[in-house]
């Protein structure tokens, strides 16, 4: 039988660890994360976002995008 996501035992244990500390941003394992993400993107940084809203928002304030400005989202 085929199962999605494949979750193994060192992934478990993974999110155990980081849902015990209590803490998920700015932790060692979020810049770890986002240093490793940056390097298999051949970029020089990554960020990790929660949700794809906060990727958004995040984007925009790098674009220097803000209130009164216009945003053309057509394809």
């Amino acid at each position: 039988m085929f199962k999605w996501p494949i979750i193994t035992e060192e992934d478990e244990a993974a999110v155990l660890d980081v849902l015990r500390k209590g803490a998920m941003s700015g932790t060692e394992v979020t810049l770890q994360f986002e240093k490793e993400f940056a390097e298999w993107l051949r970029m020089d940084y990554a960020l990790a976002c929660n949700t794809g809203t906060a990727s958004l928002h995040a984007a925009m304030f790098a674009c220097k995008i803000g209130v009164g400005d216009e945003v053309d989202t057509r394809a």
